[in-house]
């Protein structure tokens, strides 16, 4: 008997390069199984689907509702690359006489010297000066609100508050102008002109 002849195919397929080949390739295919990106991370959800974190947390074993997150403490003073927020000029220069009972700034105990001392009279005129023409506006605005009354749905409610109104601006008023004439007769007595 006599062996078969071996065909041209076969003497080809044998040898090394081939079985390396087919098994970096095999290789090449269980890494990407394994190790691309979001292969073991949770299923994608239908678009729908809306049960939340709190829905899923029973069945996956979870703590239900918002996942916590990591939070930076708060910076201690303003920095200087941050947005400083928009303020009206209108309440940003708001008098302080506004607030109830605003702390008396009197004058210090010493001055350094009766130059000192007169200008810091000054300043106090000025801003009570600038304090008593808000009172007088505040007074001026009394006669608008008086108007209202009558459009009011409940008259008698709005007539009573606004007396209580009226008293407290005009005993506003009243201070303010008091304030004046006291910080000018102090200007007088230290010889300086207001």
């Amino acid at each position: 008997m006599s062996t078969p002849p071996s065909s041209p195919s076969s003497e080809r397929d044998s040898g090394p390069i081939p079985a390396l080949l087919v098994g970096l390739g095999i290789l090449a295919v269980g890494a990407i199984v394994v190790f691309w990106p979001g292969g073991d991370g949770p299923e994608p959800r239908p678009v729908g689907d809306h049960d939340g974190a709190a829905g899923r947390s029973s069945a996956e074993g979870r703590k239900g509702g918002i996942p916590e997150r990591a939070v930076d403490e708060a910076a201690h003073g303003a920095k200087a690359d941050a947005p400083r927020p928009r303020v009206s000029k209108a309440v940003r220069n708001m008098p302080q006489g506004i607030q109830e009972n605003v702390p008396d700034r009197g004058p210090p105990e010493s001055f350094e010297s009766p130059e000192a001392e007169r200008k810091w009279y000054e300043a106090a005129l000025e801003r009570a000066r600038e304090e008593l023409a808000f009172r007088q506006k505040a007074v001026e605005r009394l006669e608008k609100a008086r108007d209202e009354i009558d459009k009011a749905s409940d008259p008698a409610a709005a007539r009573a508050t606004f007396e209580r109104r009226r008293e407290i601006v005009e005993q506003n008023l009243q201070r303010a102008q008091e304030r004046v004439a006291e910080l000018e007769r102090k200007l007088e007595s230290l010889g300086s002109a207001p």
